[in-house]
């Protein structure tokens, strides 16, 4: 059987390989980050000031943060996998030296970071379409139990935050 696809004419056309799309939200906020040294980020920075600076613990220079940044700015860009990232750095293009575990959790925080900065700003700037948020988890064995329990609950994204406001899920969180 031939793999088909809708065509914009609503006609039946042979399947598109698919190419990543840049998303414009995350790239602009990834690039607005400032390098800053690990002592400063982790003893210094509060609130907006950290979220808008970019630092990785155990790592000294500013030309290597700025280099990992940079290389991450890139992923946003082009769509570039894990995988593929980890090949440059195995390659020297990209300046570290850290076990797979800590690579593996520089990539998916600061791009997963970058994503939902992006998609936030996407959806306050559609709230006066859509005034109330929807928490929806996925609701599998992997689903933690404080978030089944926020499944379904909705609440105004303007309102100061309270109690009942869903709070922003952990690194590698499935769900929200």
């Amino acid at each position: 059987m031939n793999d088909v696809t809708l065509a914009a004419d609503g006609g039946v056309g042979p399947l598109q390989p698919l190419e990543p799309l840049p998303f414009a939200e995350a790239i602009t906020w990834a690039k607005a980050r400032g390098v800053v040294l690990p002592g400063p980020y982790y003893n210094d920075l509060q609130g907006l000031a950290r979220a808008m600076s970019f630092s990785i613990a155990g790592l000294a220079k500013l030309d290597q943060l700025q280099a990992v940044k940079d290389s991450l700015d890139a992923v946003l860009e082009t769509g570039e996998s894990f995988g593929g990232w980890k090949k440059r750095v195995a390659s020297g293009e990209i300046p570290l030296d850290l076990p797979p575990h800590r690579l593996e959790n520089i990539f998916r925080t600061n791009v997963q970071g970058a994503y939902n900065r992006g998609r936030y700003e996407q959806q306050m700037a559609a709230v006066a379409a859509f005034p109330w948020f929807l928490y929806d988890a996925v609701n599998d064995s992997r689903t933690r139990p404080a978030h089944s329990a926020m499944d379904g609950k909705t609440w105004d994204p303007l309102r100061p935050c309270s109690a009942s406001t869903p709070t922003a899920c952990r690194v590698t969180c499935h769900t929200g």
